[in-house]
């Protein structure tokens, strides 16, 4: 009787579990392949865009995207935006979505924003909507030359004296024809028109007006020649600009009118300096510590400035060394300028 009862209590505990492995009918919808509904672009590049795309879903509303692009708007038509590239992860795929741009196509961003709807296999869409931000140069912008703006700091054998830092007002009768003023109302606009979406190098084109008196300033001298292929750094009107992002060095290509009247082609690589006291220049100027340079000479910076300011080379054709005459205003502007600077008010 003992056995019996037992086998009965083992039946009645697997019987349950017989029942539960029985198949049941799914009360669910049959499952759709992922690949028949992709909808997800992987890459978007406008013109002028800097850097990659930032592209989202909205997982409550699959029916809906977004991608984010940076962009260098000078000079660019912001109603005719050129796509550059589109792409999804499988484009081999016959399960590959289509999408209503295409690379060539262009999109109308002057509002603000712009869209485009991505097709999947299986016939669902999505709307991507593209937003974006402008991309600013850190020197782009208008400056204001300020008066006494360009100085120069030149002079041999610092070791012992013999470099200083002038304005040119200072010593305006050696530049008859430079009369203060002349380049002191100028005013110089920076616009940049594209970037290196790797390297991050920026360029673009500047004009470097006259100002209210219409006339640049001459570096012909009375007695010395024209010392335009030192001073004249930054073109006379419209020019183009080439900014190197890991050294900051700013390269200015253009032209400016003689005073024969033939137009002359300049390229001059600056950096900028900001507020501050900047020096000793002996220290900066690499040629003066071959010399045993340390004479503290600093450009002095007033706040809410900057500088330009352009390093003259050591082999630039025309500069010379001469010892007999280093404390003599020539030996400066003319056998060896280092460094010129031209004073400016960032607006």
């Amino acid at each position: 009787m003992k056995r019996f009862a037992i086998r009965f209590s083992l039946a009645a505990l697997l019987l349950p579990l017989f029942v539960a492995c029985k198949e049941e009918p799914r009360n669910t919808e049959p499952l759709v392949d992922p690949w028949t509904r992709e909808r997800t672009p992987v890459n978007l590049r406008l013109e002028s865009q800097i850097g990659a795309a930032v592209i989202s879903n909205d997982w409550r509303n699959d029916a809906e995207g977004r991608i984010s692009v940076t962009l260098v708007t000078g000079g660019l038509d912001m109603q005719a935006v050129k796509v550059v590239a589109l792409d999804f992860a499988y484009p081999d795929s016959e399960f590959c979505p289509t999408a209503s741009i295409k690379v060539g196509d262009t999109v109308d961003l002057s509002s603000g924003s712009a869209s485009f709807v991505v097709t999947a296999y299986n016939g669902e869409t999505r709307t991507y909507s593209i937003t974006f931000d402008t991309f600013v140069d850190a020197i782009e912008g208008t400056y204001n030359f300020v008066p006494h703006c360009c100085w120069v700091y030149g002079g041999n054998m610092a070791s012992w004296g013999g470099t200083h830092i002038m304005s040119f007002d200072d010593k305006s009768w050696n530049f008859p024809n430079y009369n203060y003023g002349w380049e002191d109302d100028n005013v110089l606009t920076i616009t940049c028109t594209g970037a290196d979406p790797e390297t991050g190098d920026t360029y673009g084109i500047i004009n470097n007006n006259a100002g209210a008196d219409g006339r640049y300033a001459s570096f012909a001298t009375a007695n010395w020649g024209n010392l335009s292929k030192f001073y004249r750094c930054i073109p006379e009107g419209e020019g183009t600009y080439y900014r190197n992002a890991a050294t900051g060095e700013i390269t200015f290509k253009g032209s400016y009118v003689d005073e024969n009247g033939d137009t002359v082609e300049i390229e001059k690589t600056c950096t900028i300096w900001e507020a501050g006291d900047h020096g000793p220049l002996a220290e900066i100027y690499a040629d003066d510590l071959a010399h045993g340079g340390a004479d503290a000479k600093v450009l002095s910076i007033p706040a809410g400035q900057i500088a330009f300011a352009f390093k003259i080379p050591a082999d630039t054709p025309g500069l010379v060394i001469k010892n007999d005459t280093a404390w003599n205003d020539i030996d400066k502007f003319v056998y060896f300028p280092k460094f010129f600077f031209v004073l400016a008010a960032k607006q």
